[in-house]
């Protein structure tokens, strides 16, 4: 009896600990990122149709639309017309994950070699 009584009182004290740790770990607050969205609806290239970052800001901006591939290793997001929204780059495989799929893209507008603004994707939210 009294060994029955010590397995289930270290039982209890290991789920004890393991729950107190649990929390610990998983139920912290996560800092928010506060993002900052531009209105570019007036502020396109005319002969390219990419969106201009406003002079001055060198924020975060999110998009939403459809990524399709528009070259060997390159991205653009259109929205539900076939229209462009915005050429994308990443530094990983996030594009190519999301490739054919509508989604929420967000990171800082820059411009490429050509000229052209583009999108430097930091995060894919799927719609």
């Amino acid at each position: 009896m009294e060994k029955r009584f010590v397995l289930l009182m270290a039982f209890f004290s290991i789920l004890l600990v393991s729950l107190v740790l649990f929390k610990v770990f998983f139920s912290s607050s996560k800092k928010d990122i506060n993002l900052v969205s531009y209105d570019t609806t007036n502020k396109t290239d005319s002969e390219s149709g990419y969106i201009k970052l406003p002079s001055g800001s060198s924020g975060m901006t999110k998009y939403t639309g459809k990524v399709v591939p528009s070259g060997a290793s390159s991205y653009e997001l259109i929205d539900a017309d076939g229209k462009l929204v915005v050429g994308l780059t990443a530094d990983d495989a996030k594009l190519t994950l999301a490739e054919g799929r509508y989604v929420e893209v967000t990171g800082v507008l820059q411009k490429n070699a050509t000229g052209e603004s583009v999108l430097k994707v930091e995060a894919v939210a799927f719609r």
